[in-house]
Order: C-alpha cells, then sequence, then structure tokens
C-alpha cells in the first residue's frame, strides 16, 4: 500500500485522464478494420507468440484493439456499456490507479499466454475480454447495491449479476486447467483456463492487496459538482482578472484597454483609462 501511495505521488501526474474513452476509440478501430479487412487482424495483430518470437513484437500491444463481443451490434453495445464502467471506476479510483489496473490486466494477458506457450508450444489470444469482464466485476464489488434491467425492465441488484459472473469465471478457470486430465468434460481449453486466471489474479491483487482510496457514488458526484466549479470560476479569474469599477469592462473586452488602482479611493478599486481620471472617488 506505501509503495502504491509512493507510485502515486510520484508518476501520478502521468496518469492518462478518460483512459476509457481512448479504450473505447481503440476498439472502435479494431470494429471498422475487422468490418474492412476481415483476417487481417488475426494473421498481422493478434497476440499469436510464436510469431512474436519471430520478431513481430508488435503484437504485444496490437492485440488489444479487438473489440468485445461478436458482431457489430453487440459490439457497440459492449462498448457503450464498458465506456460507462470504465468512466465510473475511474471517478472512483482516481486516474492512476485505473490505469493500473488496465495496464496490469494487459500484462497479465502477455504473462499468460507466454505461460501457455511455454506449456504447450504455443499460444493465439484475440483482445482482452476477460479484462473487461473482471472490470465488470470490479464494478460490482465497488457498488454491489446498483440496480441493473435486464431486458430494459427487469430490475436486478448488481450484485447477482456479480454473483453469477464470478461463478462463469471460476467454471472457466477449473475447466481450463482440469481439461489436460479430463479432456472429454471440458467447458473451456487450457490456454483460456490460464488466461482468465490471470485476469481474476489482476482484480484479487487489486483488491485484497492494494485497496486504494475509493469513493461512493454520491461522492463521486460531490466531487464532479466540485471541480466543475473549480474550472468554471478558474475561467472566469481568467477571462476577468482586471475589471473596470465603473463600465465593468475587463481585458477580455480588448487588449489595448488598460487598468490601474486608484490611490484617492478608499478600498482596492480598479479602473481601465477611460474612467481613471473621470470616476467619483470612493471615501
Amino acid at each position: 500500500m506505501k509503495w502504491l501511495d509512493k507510485l502515486q505521488r510520484k508518476y501520478g501526474r502521468h496518469a492518462i485522464h478518460n483512459l476509457t474513452k481512448y479504450m473505447t476509440i481503440i476498439y472502435a478501430t479494431g470494429l471498422i478494420l475487422q468490418i474492412m479487412a476481415p483476417g487481417f487482424y488475426e494473421m498481422y495483430l493478434s497476440l499469436h507468440m510464436s510469431q512474436v518470437f519471430k520478431g513481430q513484437i508488435w503484437r504485444l500491444v496490437t492485440f488489444v484493439i479487438y473489440p468485445p463481443g461478436g458482431g457489430l451490434f453487440f459490439s457497440l453495445i459492449m462498448m457503450v456499456i464498458y465506456y460507462q464502467l470504465g468512466n465510473t471506476l475511474e471517478n472512483c479510483w482516481g486516474a492512476f490507479r485505473y490505469n493500473l489496473y488496465i495496464f496490469s490486466g494487459v500484462l497479465f494477458h502477455i504473462v499468460a499466454a507466454l505461460l501457455v506457450t511455454l506449456i504447450e508450444g504455443d499460444c493465439y489470444l484475440t483482445g482482452v475480454s476477460y479484462l473487461n469482464m473482471t472490470m465488470l466485476l470490479a464494478f460490482i464489488t465497488e457498488f454491489p447495491n446498483t440496480q441493473f434491467y435486464l431486458l430494459y425492465f427487469i430490475p436486478v441488484k448488481a450484485k447477482w449479476i456479480g454473483i453469477v459472473d464470478a461463478a462463469y469465471l471460476g467454471l472457466i478457470i477449473v475447466s481450463g486447467l482440469l481439461s489436460p486430465i479430463f479432456p472429454g468434460v471440458q467447458i473451456s481449453d487450457f490456454g483460456t483456463g490460464v488466461l482468465v486466471l490471470f485476469c481474476v489474479l489482476n482484480y484479487i491483487v487489486y483488491f485484497f492487496t492494494l485497496p486504494g482510496n475509493r469513493y461512493t457514488p454520491r461522492q463521486i458526484k460531490r466531487r464532479t459538482v466540485y471541480a466543475a466549479k473549480v474550472a468554471a470560476s478558474n475561467v472566469k479569474v481568467k477571462a476577468g482578472r482586471h475589471r473596470c469599477a465603473v463600465c465593468g469592462r475587463t481585458e477580455a473586452d480588448g487588449e489595448e484597454l488598460e487598468f490601474r488602482f486608484c490611490s484617492k479611493c478608499n478600498g482596492n478599486y480598479e479602473y481601465c483609462q477611460d474612467h481613471l481620471y473621470t470616476h467619483m472617488h470612493v471615501e
């Protein structure tokens, strides 16, 4: 915890704010690529470890552009959902810790692919869909009483969706890891089991060993409103640092305007050059 706080103090200013927005743009790029050039991603951009070992190291980065879901309509829906979840988590955790969760999740994908390659000889991976699933789990962990509407009219508490999500991920892990021993009853293969295990480890490490400063939805709203007021006041101050006490003009009304304080007025009254010598002195 202490070393994480030190990292945040030292590198927090380099965190990418609104990271989910850029992730959504990347997914949209991948979706357009899938539509316009089917097969290009699989051949040149996916995380195919045997090709990485041959020098195609760009695959360690480009594999993340694969859009979530399947098909145009479902992918668009999933991108909207993950955009909302990601923005909420960033507001809750802060930009640095949200960045850490996402980038460590991507790194765990690479580590899992490397491990599977060392065991089975090769690994082929597309996208970070299981990282997105753990992001949903993270959201539900933070806000278990949030209410979702299945099919737009069935109210369901988030915690019940989280239980189903966790059970599904656990089933994939167990089935995948046991698939070499019981090949006839497998639900997922060994590589998928290892991948999901590492994604869940990323979630576990964050929530049980690196608990950050978190905020409730009410606190998030209060922080957002406060930030908006501060930004508005900063703009107002920037736009009108000097103001004539008579006509109310500021330097934003003209670059040629000059402002001076009157030494004869009782108080700090500032006037433009047109009223500096013509105003009534305040006593």
